[in-house]
C-alpha cells in the first residue's frame, strides 16, 4: 500500500466524501479538450454519431423512404468535359472519407465503416439527338428518379450520381448524397470541391489541399464528449432551461390526430431590402444578430396565433466549434431549442434583448445532440407532435462557394427548397409542423426565404396566412420597435 492509499484509509467517511466532491469539483473546472485530432486512418471502422445513429436506425426501419435525400441538380451550358467531370466526382469521393461510408449494428452501437477508396459510377447518359420536349422530359424523370430512389445505408455508396449530355455544350450532372453524411454546409463544401477538382482535373487550376480532418475524427471526438463532465454540465443546463417550458407550439389551426404522417409543402417568400436593413439596425441597437431579431419578430406572431406567452421554437446550428472543420463534409448541424418568454417585454427592443441573452445561452450548450437532450428532459408529448420542438426557424448566412466551372455557365435544375433543417430534426416518425428558413447572402440587400411545412398538419390556406402575417408583424414592429408590444397582438390580422 502507497504512503497515499495510507492517507486515503485513514480518513473518515465524511472527509473521504468531502475529498471525493473536490476532486470531482477540480475535474469539472477543467477546461474540455475542444479540438479535434486526426486519427491519420482513412479507412475502417468507427462510431457513429448521435445524428448518423438516429438517421441510420430510421432510414432502415423505413427503407422505402427518401425523407433523406440532399440532391444537387445543375444544368451546365458550355464546352463540359463530361469524363473529367466523373474524375472530379471520384476524387471527391476520395477526398472525403464520409462519401465512401456504410454503416451497421454491433449490437446496440451504431457504425460507420469507411471502405477503401473506390471509384464511384458515374455513368454518362447520352441524349444528343432528342427532341427538346424529349430531352426535358427525360431530364425531370431522372432527376425525380434520383429524388425517389432510397439509400440502402449498409451497401451502397452515400453518394451517387449521372451526367446527361444534351450535347457538347448541354450537360446536366446530377447528384445524390443521403444526409446521413451530409448538411446544408457540407453541400457548401462539396460543390466547392468538385468544382475545383474538375478545373485540376483540366489542367487549369492548381492542387487543392487535402482537409486536414476527416468527419470520422469528428465522431470519435464527440464519443469521447459524451462521457465527459463537460456533457453533464450541458445536461443539467439543458434541464433547468426547460424546465416547465410548453410541450406545444400548435400554429396549425387544425384539431391535431393521433398520427398525421408527412407530406412536404413549401411557399417561397422574401423580406424586402428596407425591412431586412431596418432588421439588420435594431439588430445592432440592441447588441443581437440578424436572426436574433427576426426569431423575436416570429415569436410575437407565434405566441399571439397560440394563445400563449411562453413558446419554444427550435434552431439549427453548424455546430463546426473548430476552424479545421470548416472543410469536412459531414452531418455536424445540430438543433437548439430557444424558450421565449414574452412576459414582461414592453417593447420589441425589449423582446430582442431577452431573445439575444436565451440564445446566446444556448448557443454556449450547443455540444450536446438534440437526440441526447431530449432523452435528458423526457418531456411527455401530446400524440400527433415532434417532441418539445413543432416550429423551426433558420438563418443562413454561412460562406458560400462561389466558386464556378471554368468556362461553364451553372444554374440549378429545380427550385425547390432545400430540407435540411426539417431532417436534422426528425427523431421520432413524428416531424415538426412547420420550418421558416431564411437566407442572408453577401450582395443581396433583400432576404430570400421558405417556409417549409408538413401539409398532414397545416394547410395551403393557413400556411400562406403565416407568411402574409409575419411580413406585415415584421414591418410594423421595425418601424416602431420602441412601441408597446400588445400594439402588434391587437392590430395585426387574426388567423
Amino acid at each position: 500500500m502507497t504512503r497515499r492509499e495510507d492517507r486515503m484509509s485513514a480518513l473518515s467517511p465524511q472527509k473521504r466524501q468531502l475529498l471525493d466532491h473536490l476532486t470531482a469539483q477540480r475535474e469539472r473546472s477543467r477546461p474540455w479538450p475542444v479540438e479535434v485530432v486526426s486519427s491519420d486512418r482513412r479507412e475502417g471502422e468507427f462510431p457513429a454519431t448521435a445524428g448518423q445513429r438516429r438517421t441510420f436506425l430510421h432510414t432502415r426501419d423505413h427503407p422505402e423512404e427518401t425523407f433523406w435525400n440532399m440532391r444537387m441538380g445543375l444544368r451546365l451550358r458550355g464546352p463540359l468535359d463530361a469524363p473529367a467531370m466523373v474524375r472530379a466526382v471520384q476524387r471527391l469521393q476520395d477526398r472525403h472519407d464520409s462519401l465512401r461510408t456504410t454503416f451497421r449494428l454491433d449490437g446496440d452501437r451504431v457504425l460507420q465503416v469507411v471502405a477503401p477508396r473506390p471509384a464511384a459510377a458515374i455513368p454518362i447518359v447520352d441524349l444528343e439527338g432528342l427532341p427538346s420536349d424529349l430531352v426535358t422530359q427525360r431530364m425531370r424523370h431522372a432527376d425525380h428518379e434520383e429524388e425517389t430512389r432510397p439509400f440502402d445505408l449498409s451497401c451502397d455508396n452515400t453518394l451517387r450520381g449521372r451526367i446527361l449530355r444534351v450535347c457538347p455544350d448541354d450537360h446536366a450532372l446530377l447528384l445524390t448524397v443521403h444526409h446521413v453524411v451530409l448538411d446544408g454546409w457540407s453541400a457548401n463544401v462539396l460543390t466547392r470541391d468538385l468544382f475545383a477538382l474538375y478545373d485540376e482535373e483540366r489542367g487549369v487550376a492548381e492542387a487543392t489541399p487535402e482537409p486536414h480532418l476527416q468527419f470520422h475524427d469528428y465522431a470519435e471526438w464527440q464519443h469521447r464528449w459524451l462521457h465527459s463532465w463537460s456533457r453533464i454540465e450541458q445536461s443539467q443546463y439543458w434541464r433547468r432551461t426547460m424546465a416547465g417550458a410548453p410541450p406545444v407550439l400548435d400554429l396549425t389551426a387544425r384539431k391535431r390526430e393521433e398520427s398525421v404522417g408527412f407530406e412536404r409543402g413549401h411557399r417561397t417568400f422574401e423580406i424586402g431590402p428596407a425591412v431586412a436593413e431596418a432588421v439588420r439596425e435594431i439588430g445592432r441597437s440592441c447588441g443581437a444578430t440578424m436572426f436574433m431579431t427576426l426569431v423575436a419578430a416570429f415569436s410575437v406572431l407565434a405566441a399571439r396565433d397560440a394563445a400563449q406567452q411562453e413558446i419554444v421554437i427550435g434552431v439549427p446550428i453548424a455546430a463546426r466549434h473548430q476552424s479545421e472543420l470548416e472543410d469536412v463534409v459531414g452531418l455536424f448541424a445540430n438543433m437548439v431549442p430557444v424558450r421565449v418568454n414574452l412576459r414582461g417585454a414592453a417593447s420589441f427592443h425589449e423582446l430582442i434583448t431577452g431573445v439575444r441573452q436565451t440564445a446566446q445561452d444556448g448557443f454556449c450548450h450547443q455540444d450536446l445532440p438534440i437526440e441526447e437532450l431530449l432523452s435528458e428532459l423526457d418531456v411527455e408529448t401530446p400524440v400527433g407532435y415532434a417532441p418539445v420542438i413543432q416550429v423551426i426557424f433558420a438563418l443562413y448566412n454561412y460562406p458560400r462557394a462561389f466558386v464556378e466551372l471554368t468556362g461553364i455557365d451553372d444554374e440549378p435544375l429545380s427550385d425547390g427548397p432545400p430540407s435540411e433543417a426539417l431532417q436534422i430534426y426528425a427523431p421520432h416518425d413524428v416531424r415538426p409542423d412547420l420550418c421558416i428558413r431564411v437566407y442572408d447572402q453577401l450582395g443581396r440587400t433583400s432576404c430570400r426565404c421558405f417556409l417549409e411545412y408538413n401539409g398532414r398538419a397545416l394547410s395551403a390556406n393557413r400556411a400562406d396566412q403565416i407568411v402574409e402575417d409575419y411580413l406585415e408583424l415584421l414591418g410594423r414592429l421595425t418601424a416602431d420597435p420602441n412601441a408597446p408590444l400588445t400594439r402588434a397582438f391587437e392590430s395585426a390580422s387574426r388567423r
